[in-house]
């Protein structure tokens, strides 16, 4: 991996030295040796060499120094050959172990192993946790003996209930508003308490859990810095975030695992449901279909659900060429206004289910925004289910009256007979039928006794003609028996 002025120097630490490093980065990726007469040096390698050879400063005749572009470290009373092997070492201690972090990450290792790794060149403690502020992996080595707030975590599992109470500002006085995938240094409100570098882990573009670093040690700050991005490249391909973990899956995934009926009804799933819950709030929801009427583009579905997800904070997905989103009841008039500011009205489609509390009935309700879809014919508008489903409903049931006139003609020569002799062989015919042609369960059925069935049964043929032994007729008189 490439190296820092900062991680050399930290590695290096045991020799007599003076550093000048300023805006420094991790783009050392080799050594060369200082010469008097060098044009210029390249910014990708540091360079060794006597310290004469870059300063004139006569107090430095006898010292070393390595330079990468304009920092420079100077060691004092040090054996060149000595202060070469240690650089080397340098770069052969961080290479392996980028190694090992990245066969760690390879092999799914859990975040806690992973945590663990990281502390051979991280030696301020870290902690991993999901954003209601359960730990998931925490490395307290080093930690102060008072302070309060570790020992909370070490015993509980979870953050201190007053850090999320607490106002963070930047070193400058800012007030931190929202975390990044980018390292943030950040400081608590309180005076004294050591500040923290603090970034957010990624799972489908969502942010699922918190790194952080706290600044116990804060001569190790640069290089923390620079290694906290590094890090959480690893952290991402743990076993939590790879396997079936709700607390770290986000709020996309765990939709698309419960529209594909992947999700199942038990300890998981409704740890999955409480986590989309907490996401639209209280109450009822209804799942939405939304479409630009002209627009089919993929850069605009994208953009878009950017944008649902950052300004209105709904979970929302890209589902089978469509944006999905999750509508509370409660917020939909604000929704809806949103979404009129983002699409003209002449272009806004949005397809919304019935509205539900259950989560697994989200397959459902995808079948109801697709009907919906169907119904509404791409007009642009907002179209609910239930404004079409009555008169769909009318529909069906007015095709299969229509249908009822072509039923087996057994039924009707049966429900004559009924009403001339007050006989019950329509109401038996049925029963048989429902219990698969079984004299004996159509019988208890019906509180008589089977020879009574049995009896009735053979009038039914006698009358009819029907026979149950011919596969299709069996079937037409089902179907009929069904429609009325």
């Amino acid at each position: 991996m490439k190296l820092s002025m900062s991680m050399v120097q930290w590695y290096l630490r045991d020799y007599m030295q003076k550093a000048h490093i300023q805006n420094d980065s991790l783009s050392i990726q080799g050594l060369r040796f200082l010469s008097g007469n060098m044009p210029r040096m390249h910014a990708d390698f540091m360079y060794l060499g006597e310290a004469s050879d870059y300063i004139s400063d006569k107090r430095y005749d006898q010292a070393y120094i390595i330079v990468h572009r304009e920092n420079y470290i100077l060691f004092f009373q040090a054996d060149f050959e000595d202060l070469l092997n240690g650089l080397l070492a340098a770069f052969d201690f961080y290479g392996t172990w980028e190694h090992e972090m990245a066969h760690a990450s390879a092999f799914g290792l859990s975040l806690q192993k992973i945590l663990d790794l990281s502390h051979e060149v991280l030696y301020n403690p870290v902690t991993v946790m999901d954003l209601e502020g359960n730990i998931v992996a925490l490395n307290s080595l080093d930690v102060p003996e008072d302070d309060l707030y570790w020992r909370y975590k070490q015993e509980n599992g979870q953050e201190h209930p007053a850090i999320f109470s607490n106002q963070w500002f930047t070193p400058e006085g800012a007030p931190v508003r929202e975390l990044s995938r980018i390292p943030q240094l950040v400081q608590n409100v309180q005076q004294g308490q050591p500040p923290l570098i603090m970034m957010y882990l990624f799972q489908d573009e969502e942010p699922v859990a918190v790194f952080y670093i706290l600044i116990a040690n804060r001569d190790l700050l640069t290089m923390d810095m620079q290694l906290a991005g590094e890090i959480s490249k690893y952290l991402i391909f743990s076993e939590e975030f790879f396997k079936r973990n709700v607390r770290l899956r986000s709020t996309e995934k765990l939709m698309q695992e419960f529209l594909d009926c992947r999700m199942e009804h038990g300890a998981e799933g409704e740890s999955a449901a409480e986590k989309l819950q907490k996401s639209v709030g209280d109450g009822q929801w209804r799942l939405a279909l939304l479409r630009h009427i002209s627009r089919k583009d993929l850069i605009f579905s994208k953009s878009m659900l950017r944008m649902l997800k950052n300004e209105t904070k709904v979970p929302c997905i890209f589902y089978r060429d469509d944006i999905l989103l999750l509508i509370p009841e409660s917020r939909q008039a604000e929704i809806l206004e949103f979404l009129d500011r983002q699409i003209p009205s002449d272009s806004l489609f949005l397809a919304m289910s019935m509205p539900t509390t259950d989560f697994f009935s989200l397959p459902l309700r995808y079948e109801q925004t697709v009907f919906t879809v169907g119904q509404a014919a791409d007009r642009p508008g907002v179209h609910k289910c239930e404004a079409f489903a009555f008169p769909y409903i009318k529909e069906q049931i007015s095709q299969m009256l229509s249908a009822a006139k072509f039923r087996h003609p057994a039924f009707a020569i049966l429900e004559e007979y009924d009403r001339t002799h007050h006989t019950l062989l329509r109401e038996s015919l049925s029963v048989f039928l429902n219990h698969k042609c079984s004299i004996l369960d159509t019988a208890k059925a019906m509180y008589v006794h089977r020879n009574t069935i049995k009896y009735r049964i053979a009038r039914i043929q006698e009358l009819t003609g029907i026979s149950f032994e011919d596969e299709q007729e069996l079937q037409y008189l089902c179907l009929s028996d069904w429609l009325l």
